[in-house]
């Protein structure tokens, strides 16, 4: 298991533009990502190819539990 966190903002004036970078060695896929949104909603995704950006959009996963 691996845990990132993204967080919007920083201070005044400042930006961050949301991207996260994950190396998973070898591996040609990854098995599951798990979010957890801002508002509380869970969703995950399987099976992601590896060696591309992925943009994970809420409400576009598996919804996987309540707040």
């Amino acid at each position: 298991m691996l845990l990132r966190t993204v967080q919007a903002g920083g201070s005044y004036l400042s930006c961050d533009d949301g991207e996260l970078l994950i190396g998973i060695g070898e591996s040609d896929k990854v098995r599951k990502i798990s979010v957890v949104w801002p508002g509380g909603r869970r969703e995950s995704w399987h099976e992601l190819t590896a060696d591309r950006l992925w943009r994970l959009v809420e409400g576009s996963g598996s919804e996987t539990g309540a707040r």
